[in-house]
């Protein structure tokens, strides 16, 4: 095959190889703003339901995550796609002017296509990268990280986990792209020096590699059976006692339910007067007993803890018009009401006779109040807020 012929199929080649780097680029691109803004919208919903910080915290460590494997993806691409520029045109010139010679054409050929080097050095690849967009895909996330420490989270020990493990993957990924052999810069050595500094770049950068695939798959491990498996038990549990209460709210929030308790009354009595009512019908009793969850069950027994307390008082407060939710500890199985009085919805604890006096749990029991939902009927949110002694 003739030379002209050799370079014209290779020129055609590397065309492809080109489109295909070009390609993979604006993929790689599209799947990190894709992933941003989903993670945007999962956020929002996160905070509009008012999840616990560290949980939305969690969740941006993951955007970051993905952003720095697409970033160093992206550099690849892009350091690809630099190599196949460069030796277009290279060979348009050559067929223009003649310069450079098809020797050092085909010179430059073997050093850049048939051996693991590059262009250009790595840090241009990651400054371009940087400022052609990962950066703000960087910034924003870490700006809500930020805002979530400083305005939301109040235990700064739980952020231990998730930013190690940001650290890690991103190191990972860092020594990855560093010992990258496709990156290896073409230097003036003599051969035998060249040949041995690969070899011990490539021993040290492969120890490297299974030092840190053994350290993810640890804390990886670590991850999964201290946080994840607690987490989805926690979010399983969570589901529960919402779908408990709210068929609760539903049941005690009907017509026929309210009139019938109605009828025990021979007239309006007020929030306070309900509450002796209560007492009155109710025997507290830490014994074992049966749990009840109908106003007239609950009744007819006599006896409860806070759970029947809470929903005979909620039911007796909507059976004389009162707008009144119960509220439970999502955690430590403790259940109140919040009754709504001047505009303004009032702490009120049936089992053990207290009103406005939120801090009560924290204060005297010495509880760390952490997920404390309202229920109404047909809905609920997140107070935890109005309960803890310290914002």
């Amino acid at each position: 095959m003739s030379n002209s012929k050799w370079l014209k199929e290779y020129h055609s080649r590397i065309i492809e190889e080109y489109k295909f780097s070009m390609e993979r680029k604006d993929r790689v691109t599209d799947w990190a703003i894709g992933i941003f803004f989903i993670a945007l919208v999962a956020y929002a919903e996160l905070l509009r339901e008012s999840t616990p910080p560290i949980w939305r915290i969690y969740l941006i460590v993951g955007l970051l995550c993905f952003n720095v494997r697409l970033f160093f993806n992206s550099c690849l691409a892009y350091a690809y796609l630099k190599k196949w520029r460069y030796l277009l045109d290279m060979i348009e010139k050559h067929w223009m002017n003649n310069k450079p010679s098809l020797d050092v054409v085909k010179d430059k050929i073997k050093k850049l296509h048939y051996t693991p080097r590059t262009t250009e050095k790595r840090r241009h690849f990651v400054k371009s990268q940087l400022l052609a967009g990962f950066l703000l895909l960087f910034l924003f996330p870490l700006f809500l990280i930020s805002f979530e420490i400083y305005f939301k989270l109040q235990n700064l020990n739980e952020l231990i986990v998730p930013i190690s493990f940001l650290f890690g993957y991103f190191v990972y990924e860092l020594v990855m792209f560093i010992t990258h052999k496709p990156l290896t810069m073409p230097k003036a050595r003599k051969k035998i020096k060249q040949a041995l500094l690969q070899r011990v770049r490539s021993k040290r950068g492969k120890l490297a590699k299974i030092i840190i695939i053994i350290a993810l798959v640890s804390i990886s491990l670590f991850l999964v059976f201290a946080y994840v498996l607690p987490w989805c038990t926690m979010r399983i549990h969570i589901e529960n006692v919402k779908s408990e209460y709210l068929k609760i709210m539903e049941n005690i929030n009907q017509t026929e339910t309210k009139d019938r308790l109605r009828s025990f009354f021979d007239r309006n009595y007020n929030y306070t007067e309900l509450l002796t009512w209560v007492h009155g019908k109710l025997n507290f009793s830490w014994e074992e007993i049966e749990r009840h969850q109908d106003p007239f069950e609950i009744l007819d027994y006599g006896k409860g803890r806070c759970g029947e307390f809470s929903i005979l008082y909620v039911s007796a407060c909507l059976a004389h018009g009162y707008c009144i939710r119960l509220v439970a500890d999502i955690f430590d199985d403790h259940t109140w009401a919040e009754i709504r009085l001047s505009g303004n919805w009032v702490h009120v604890d049936p089992s053990e006779r207290k009103v406005n006096d939120p801090y009560m749990y924290e204060r005297d029991w010495g509880k760390n109040l952490k997920v404390v939902y309202a229920f109404e009927d047909g809905s609920f949110g997140d107070v935890t807020s109005n309960y803890k002694m310290s914002r």
